[in-house]
C-alpha cells in the first residue's frame, strides 16, 4: 500500500511542480542516498528502495523533458 501511496502523491506533485519535478526526484534520491545507514535494518532497506524508485522515475522524467535546467 506505501507504494501506490508513493505512485499517488509523486504524480500529484509532478503535476504542481512541473519542470521542476527533475530537481524534487534529484532531492529525494539524494536524501534517501544520505540517510540509508541510519536506523534499523528495515529503515535502511527502505531508504534504499525508496531511493532506486526515486532514481528510475528520475530517468524516466529526463528521457521525457531532458534534463532539468534552472532558468532563475
Amino acid at each position: 500500500m506505501q507504494n501506490t501511496t508513493v505512485i499517488r502523491d509523486n504524480h500529484n506533485i509532478a503535476e504542481i511542480l512541473q519542470e521542476g519535478y527533475g530537481f524534487y526526484l534529484e532531492g529525494k534520491v539524494q536524501e534517501n542516498l544520505l540517510s540509508w545507514r541510519s536506523g534499523s535494518e528495515t529503515s535502511q532497506i527502505e531508504a534504499l528502495e525508496q531511493a532506486a524508485l526515486m532514481l528510475e522515475k528520475l530517468i524516466s522524467d529526463v528521457k521525457e523533458h531532458g534534463t532539468p535546467q534552472c532558468t532563475m
